[in-house]
């Protein structure tokens, strides 16, 4: 793989399946069925969080599981519903992740970014999480996905943990302001402006 810049488009995965969070499964289980075979298939060989096998008389219940798993909040786009796309849900967890997704409606699909200068073979790895948050919550929210994160940030014999940590203290008092505007209850400002240039630069730092 040849190095990926700053900010490059590195993926844009469509998503096969998207339901309200309240909404019955059985509803959404007859709109999986209405998926091509080979794409029910490669949905029901997405990682779940048990280690029961998969049981053809239960694929509603081992669906569930996979959109538990590995369901994408749409957030701001489509507030109130998870989405399911096939290869963002493969890509592994840090902390201090070097690529980020999002979801655009009018693609219909999760844009993977590059959050850094990637170098030649680095694994691209995402935040399952929001990542700035301290330490102990980061690895409690983890625990859903059964594994404990040995990222730079978390493993607390790496020589930049603590500077991680601190970092994220500065860089999450930012956030309120850039959410308020991404939902419409605050204008873009300035400081909104210096705000999200600054969390830009500093991911790749962080």
């Amino acid at each position: 793989m040849a190095p990926i810049p700053y900010a490059t488009t590195i993926m844009l995965d469509p998503l096969v399946l998207n339901h309200k969070k309240d909404e019955e499964l059985l509803l959404v289980y007859c709109r999986f069925l209405s998926l091509a075979s080979f794409t029910q298939e490669e949905v029901l060989k997405l990682h779940v969080h048990h280690d029961r096998r998969y049981d053809l008389n239960l694929r509603q219940t081992h669906l569930k599981d996979v959109l538990d798993c590995n369901g994408l909040d749409l957030g701001v786009s489509d507030p109130g519903s998870i989405g399911l796309s096939l290869h963002v849900p493969r890509l592994n967890h840090s902390c201090v992740p070097n690529a980020e997704g999002y979801y655009d409606k009018k693609s219909g699909c999760v844009t993977i970014r590059a959050l850094t200068d990637i170098r030649t073979h680095e694994e691209i790895t995402i935040s399952y999480i929001y990542h700035l948050l301290p330490r102990a919550q980061r690895q409690e929210l983890l625990s859903k996905w059964r594994f404990v994160c040995q990222c730079s940030a978390c493993d607390v014999r790496h020589l930049n943990s603590v500077v991680h940590e601190k970092r994220r203290g500065s860089l999450s008092s930012l956030q309120p302001d850039l959410l308020q505007y991404v939902d419409g209850s605050a204008p873009l400002t300035p400081a909104t402006l210096r705000s999200r240039l600054t969390l830009e630069l500093a991911a790749k730092k962080v």
